[in-house]
């Protein structure tokens, strides 16, 4: 598989998760308001407050909605077709030790038998990779990492 469909496939696997991610927050934000509506006049102090507590949850999870939406924008401005030679947004990096995809916090992403790790720019490792080409090192929590490749 060229560099370019790999990309693109590990990219669909993300934007993937991020949608089943909104959907499932979007039924639970359903969920809890509609059952925080239908409590119909608390009968005592008890009821009202899991009213409450059921619109707080709903809150909760639109805030996360919100979050989650603007993960999923910031997967769709990765240009797949661009091909980087350094370690930069976007970049898939293969090292000796992991296959990172530069992007958004999102873990172990699996393609092909192949695992891959969906980071973000603002965690450390990246901070450390930041930059670099392929046959260019970097240290990282005491270990030598090689870069074998950058696309």
């Amino acid at each position: 598989m060229d560099k370019t469909a790999l990309k693109k496939k590990i990219l669909d696997a993300c934007v993937k998760i991020q949608l089943q991610t909104i959907k499932n927050l979007q039924v639970e934000m359903a969920e809890a308001k509609n059952t925080a509506e239908g409590i119909s006049c608390p009968v005592d102090r008890a009821d009202g407050g899991f009213q409450a507590q059921l619109l707080n949850k709903a809150e909760m999870f639109g805030k996360q909605l919100l979050k989650a939406g603007q993960i999923l924008d910031t997967l769709k401005k990765i240009p797949v077709e661009k091909q980087l030679d350094n370690v930069g947004f976007g970049a898939v990096v293969i090292t000796g030790k992991q296959k990172m995809f530069v992007s958004v916090s999102m873990g172990r992403i699996d393609i092909d038998g192949e695992t891959y790790f969906a980071i973000s720019p603002e965690v450390p490792v990246y901070k450390a990779m930041q930059g670099k080409r392929a046959g260019e090192s970097f240290m990282f929590n005491g270990s030598v990492f090689d870069i074998l490749d950058v696309f």
